[in-house]
């Protein structure tokens, strides 16, 4: 081993590899190393500034946000001075949970489902569902179980008599 070898215990943590600011409140990312790596994604940033006094400066001074700059090794997102940063693992979560965001009520409709129904096929109370279809927040692993029912659906439907079905071929 070098001394310029890289030495990960656990999960490595993510690193950014590109950040340029965009209006309202967004940031394009390109990220080097973690669960997200790969092409430029555009993340909303917009929820995260309102919810912590720390960013206030930035919701106050559009061209304060717009000066965002990668941080030291990738390790974040810096703005003005420096004294105003985001880590890429807080980065990372946002982007995580943006992900997971869904319109419960329409989901519901969508599938056709009443407050009971979605009841035992989450394994939520009754009055959980009705919470959610308010308009209250989805945690994550409920909306990916949703997203679960989105997809098996329209599997079923593409697998309806009258729909052909392709395979693929191998070469002789």
């Amino acid at each position: 081993m070098s001394g310029d070898d890289d030495f990960v215990v656990g999960r490595r943590l993510p690193s950014i590899a590109a950040v340029r600011a965009l209006e309202p409140f967004r940031v394009e990312v390109t990220w080097e190393h973690g669960e997200r790596a790969g092409g430029p994604e555009v993340i909303d940033l917009g929820p995260f500034i309102e919810r912590f006094a720390v960013y206030a400066p930035l919701d106050r001074d559009r061209a304060l946000f717009m000066t965002a700059r990668l941080g030291p090794y990738g390790s974040s997102i810096e703005w003005g001075d420096g004294s105003i940063d985001l880590s890429s693992v807080a980065l990372e979560e946002i982007a995580s949970e943006a992900e997971a965001t869904l319109d419960f009520k329409a989901f519901l409709d969508e599938q056709g489902w009443t407050f009971d129904i979605a009841a035992r096929r989450l394994g939520l109370g009754r009055r959980t569902v009705a919470y959610y279809a308010a308009g209250r927040p989805v945690p994550k692993a409920v909306a990916l179980a949703c997203r679960f029912f989105q997809l098996s659906r329209a599997q079923r439907r593409s697998m309806a008599p009258g729909h052909v079905k392709r395979t693929r071929h191998k070469a002789a």
